[in-house]
């Protein structure tokens, strides 16, 4: 163990790798350098790169250490040098020997503490002669054995043979065997930096030889037959088993996974494509005996035809292949083995069908295409094709569906050849009809807009001779009420007066020095101002005479008081603002024409504040934007004239006969179903019972697979199962009464705490799975929250909307300060007056022309369609969970009296994963809730599955917009040349056909390109990425949905034969 360590210190560099401390953050200067540089290490796209520049410098900070953290174990010389031995048992360089020694404490020798290395009379040689040492006396060894042994006598030869080449083997390989060296290299190739697999790959170790050396090694030692091997180097058994070589099958294929781990980074990918013997070994890897490692070698030649300058790549290592194992024909090999049935393994089945299908149709020349499609064909594919036609499994099915889809029948296309000579004479019989028919629409178009025109013109005068008319009756009923107000109140006096007179009259009021005529009262005073409370106080009386003699004219009216409304019980004026609320937004954008209503989900007044919506401001967008795009806006949408009025029975299916279970000899405390379930388990479990004893109770999942372990789970027996058998035992009934199954119960019932042992090893051994499931869907959904929340194209935009919106609405509802993001879903939805074109391609023209810098919003909103995917609801659940199974492991610990290595050893390993994703959890969290919060919903309402599909749907209407733009756009160009000149319509038609052609043409080759990959586009992740789109969409060209169509229609039994699986799945 120490030598390992020593040796991958050295080797790698001392103070290269990093321990895990917590480094204090320096100044901004520092920060950025030491950024940029751990940037140039990961070598990441422009865009992924831009991102993380924007990150402040606290972040930018924990990116350094946590990429200063990640620490290679061993460097890549280590695995070289293991490799390089294994090629080579006879004669080990100097330089291994040199690094053999070295790894050993100083001055010391390999074989032990009573060996020193100054120590002349031991016979024990210096470290630093060790290596010419070991090159003389290899050298030397062969013709001089016997010579040195008699010479020099054993004293000295023996301490000399510590030197041997044997033992220095030994020492450099250790006692791991070789196929755990490949996996080793495979982990690091795959997981460390990529500063490390450059240092791999680079000049000085050539891993990429060395590897593809041993693959090729590997390869003659599975190929060999008989007693006469192929290989020059190849070691005896006996040297094979002292070098602890593993078993050639198990190196080749983690080999091939080494080179796949390679061709997953830029570099890498280009060594191997250059690399003529790479390919070579690789595709002679089919010859390996595991169906696992041959769909593993056919995935990796898929990916390479689908790199720029694969294909002949793949075709010439078949050619060698070909050539090295004596084919009669090339790929004659490969269609063995698909067609072999006694093997039937599904994966296989749909690499080898997915690597015929890119390697047939990934080339641009139609003539090898057939050529290829010929050879196949000459080897029995589309026989076998029909042959498994049905075949049950949707993957395969789909792969062959897109070998036919993709699949060039020249009969057909020369019937298409002739039948598209009679198909143009048609089609110019039938453009003469067409521009007399357009003619035609022209006039009747011109009516239409006439009378529209027209009507329009009565609908005006209709809404304002009606609106004239409500304020008429308004009027008249005020005025009506005025007069009848004012008649109640003269009324009121004059009988007050009168009661006045005749009380004076009748002398009841006395007083009074002249029996003159009386002055006439002064009118009464104005009414006071009107109180809060809103009601209308009535006058105060007049003063009273003193005294009245003769008769008193009645007298006038009060004035009215200017400031005060008549007594009807309302307000006028406007409504009082009401303390820390804000104001109802009165419309301030005046429209020609009566728009349709947009009937979105308005935020309150209240709701606004701290959302993106509060610093937007749609009334200074509608003053900036031209005015003549507005009025084209209000022709499009403006409304036109109102139209008027706006199981059979089922039959059960009889059962089938049920075979009677036949009850066992012995007593059964168990119910039938649940016997003959228990035996099927026990089978399947394939345990003794005190080994299944012994396994829970040591927690042991090295010996008992997963399998087993749910088997197991399912045996466990319920309560009531329990307690007859505790029962049976204690009745001192005869045990051995009982059937096999009932015995294995009542063993599992004396078990402590077995149903919590058995719940412990099942977490135990998912949580690494569940682990790496729940990260990545973690991480998409902090990216997705932080990605938009920062956008400000999407600020943008959203602004543009409110501002159409609110200039739609504002006659109506009223002016909106935002609204919720589910109002985007009825953007498609709300159409023109002609019903042509939606409000969304309004938008999309406006983004484009005055918002270019808006108009690419799709890069940032691609990200969400795997946000949309995440439920972070389903996450928090999963998170719970695993809190949970590890608190029960600890409490597990806790009771037992020895510790438990196994629990041990599984809390060190995990214990910081689980904190570490719990830290993420909480971090994803946070971000979504001030995502949502920005954009004016609640995380606490709004899930993060419907929030981001809400933003990908948008970002999929955009572009089916946009392209109905571009088309729409492409129509009017070409309708608008044809009546620029209508003398030549036949010319005109050619034109229009030739471009219609070209453009299919483009788009079939931009399509294309799109599936083809550059060599220099390659990128970390590209293979990845290849086999994962492969994956999850098998590879149809672009123009095969022609030739699909046409298969369809000329073989109806195909179309029922995939509904009916479609409707399976």
């Amino acid at each position: 163990m120490g030598h390992g360590a020593s040796h991958g210190q050295q080797a790698g560099g001392g103070d290269r790798w990093k321990n895990d401390v917590k480094q204090p953050m320096p100044d901004a200067s520092t920060v950025e350098h030491r950024f940029n540089q751990v940037l140039n290490l990961m070598d990441l796209p422009p865009d992924k790169a831009k991102l993380l520049r924007s990150y402040d410098h606290q972040k930018k900070w924990e990116i350094v250490c946590d990429q200063e953290k990640m620490s290679a174990k061993q460097a890549p010389s280590f695995y070289l040098s293991k490799l390089s031995t294994y090629l080579d048992p006879k004669a080990p360089r100097s330089t291994k020997v040199t690094s053999s020694s070295n790894s050993g404490s100083s001055g010391s020798c390999s074989d032990g503490p009573s060996c020193s290395g100054g120590n002349s009379g031991s016979g024990c040689l210096d470290s630093s002669m060790a290596a010419p040492f070991a090159d003389a006396f290899y050298s030397f060894f062969h013709a001089q054995y016997r010579t040195m042994y008699y010479t020099l006598g054993n004293e000295c030869f023996v301490p000399m043979m510590q030197f041997a080449p044997e033992n220095l083997r030994r020492r450099t390989l250790g006692n791991s065997k070789s196929t755990q060296v490949l996996r080793d290299l495979e982990i690091s190739l795959r997981t460390n930096n990529i500063e490390w697999v450059r240092e791999f790959l680079n000049e000085e170790n050539k891993g990429l030889e060395v590897l593809i050396e041993y693959l090729s090694f590997q390869l003659e030692i599975l190929n060999t037959t008989g007693g006469t091997p192929r290989l020059r180097r190849r070691p005896t058994h006996k040297q094979l088993s002292r070098l602890n070589m593993g078993e050639a099958e198990d190196d080749i294929h983690v080999c091939i996974m080494c080179i796949r781990a390679i061709m997953n980074n830029k570099y890498g990918f280009n060594m191997v494509i250059e690399h003529t013997q790479a390919i070579n070994c690789i595709a002679l890897s089919l010859n390996h005996k595991s169906l696992r490692t041959k769909a593993l070698v056919l995935e990796l030649l898929a990916a390479i035809c689908l790199v720029k300058g694969g294909h002949p790549i793949i075709l010439n290592a078949f050619d060698n292949f070909k050539a090295v194992c004596g084919e009669q024909y090339r790929f004659l090999t490969l269609m063995e083995y698909f067609k072999d049935l006694t093997e039937y393994n599904i994966d296989f089945m749909v690499a080898c069908m997915q690597f015929i299908n890119i390697v047939v149709h990934s080339v641009e020349d139609m003539n090898f295409r057939v050529y290829l499609q010929y050879e196949f064909t000459q080897l029995g594919l589309e026989a076998y094709l029909d042959k498994i036609g049905q075949t049950e499994s949707d993957e395969l099915q789909v792969q062959i569906s897109a070998y036919w889809d993709n699949f060039f029948d020249v009969q057909s296309l020369m019937e298409d050849s002739e039948t598209r000579a009679l198909a143009l004479e048609r089609v110019n019989e039938l453009d003469h009809e067409l521009s007399r028919c357009h003619e035609v629409e022209n006039e009747i178009m011109a009516k239409i807009v006439e009378l529209e025109t027209e009507n329009l013109k009565l609908q005006r005068m209709n809404e304002e001779l009606m609106e004239m008319r409500e304020k008429s009756t308004e009027e008249i009923n005020t005025l009506r009420k005025k007069i009848s107000d004012k008649d109640k109140e003269y009324t009121q006096r004059a009988s007050f007066l009168e009661n006045k007179l005749q009380q004076l009259e009748n002398g009841s009021v006395s007083g009074g020095s002249s029996t003159s005529s009386t002055p006439v009262p002064p009118p009464p005073p104005p009414p006071p101002p009107m109180p809060p409370g809103g009601a209308v106080m009535a006058p105060p009386p007049p003063p009273m005479p003193t005294k009245i003699s003769g008769e008193v004219p009645p007298p006038p009216p009060p004035p009215m008081n200017p400031g005060v409304m008549p007594m009807t019980g309302e307000r006028s004026g406007p409504p009082l603002p009401v303390a820390g609320l804000m104001t109802i937004r009165h419309p301030k954008m005046k429209t020609k024409y009566k728009l349709p209503t947009l009937n979105w989900i308005a935020l309150r007044p209240t709701e606004v504040n701290g959302t993106v919506f509060s610093n937007l401001d749609d009334e200074k967008l509608y003053n900036r934007l031209n005015r003549l795009r507005l009025d084209r806006f209000e022709e499009q949408f403006k409304l036109g004239p109102a139209n008027g009025g706006v199981g059979t029975d089922k039959t059960d299916r009889p059962d089938d006969t049920i075979k009677k279970f036949r009850g066992p000899e012995k007593v059964s405390q168990l119910d039938h179903n649940r016997l003959r379930n228990m035996a099927i388990c026990r089978r399947k479990l394939d345990l003794a019972t005190d080994a299944v004893v012994r396994l829970v109770n040591n927690l042991d999942l090295k010996t008992m697979s997963h399998d087993q372990l749910e088997t197991l789970m399912r045996m466990v027996p319920n309560e009531a199962e329990s307690k007859a058998l505790k029962q049976y035992e204690k009745d001192h009934k005869n045990i051995d009464g009982l059937t096999d199954e009932d015995k294995f119960l009542l063993q599992l019932t004396k078990v402590e705490r077995l149903q919590q042992k058995l719940n412990i090893m099942h977490y135990m051994s998912t949580f690494q799975e569940t682990v790496s499931t729940i990260s990545p869907q973690v991480h998409s959904v902090t990216h997705a929250a932080r990605t938009i929340k920062s956008s400000k194209k999407v600020s943008q935009m959203l602004e543009l909307i409110l501002m159409i919106g609110n200039m739609m609405n504002g006659a109506k509802r009223g002016a909106a300060y935002g609204f919720k993001l589910q109002s985007l879903d009825i953007l498609p939805d709300l159409k023109s007056a002609d019903k042509k074109c939606s409000l969304l391609h309004f938008i999309v023209d406006v983004l484009k022309e005055e918002f270019p810098e808006a108009a690419s919003i799709d890069q940032e909103l691609r990200i969400t369609e795997k946000a949309a995917q995440v439920s972070l609801e389903n996450l928090l659940t999963d998170q719970t969970e695993l809190e949970k199974g590890m608190e029960l492991c600890r409490r597990e610990l806790a009771l037992r009296k020895e510790k438990d290595q196994v629990l041990q050893e599984f809390l060190c390993q995990n214990d910081e994963k689980l904190r570490k994703l719990v830290s993420d959890m909480a971090v994803a969290k946070e971000a979504y809730a001030d995502c949502v919060s920005f954009y004016g919903e609640s995380a606490r309402t709004v899930t993060t599955n419907a929030f981001f599909s809400t933003l990908h749907r948008f970002f999929k209407n955009l572009k089916q917009a946009e392209t109905e733009n571009e088309r729409r756009r492409m129509l009017e160009e070409a309708q608008r040349q044809k009546s620029l000149s209508n003398n030549n319509n036949v010319q005109d038609s050619k034109r229009n056909q030739d471009a219609v052609i070209n453009e299919i043409k483009s788009r079939t080759k931009q399509i294309k390109e799109k599936k083809l990959l550059k060599q220099d586009e390659v990128y970390n992740g590209a293979l990845e990425d290849i086999l994962l789109n492969l994956k999850n969409e098998p590879y149809v060209r672009a123009d095969a949905v022609r030739r699909s169509q046409r298969r369809k229609l000329d073989n109806p039994n195909l179309v029922q034969s995939r509904d009916a699986a479609t409707m399976d799945v």
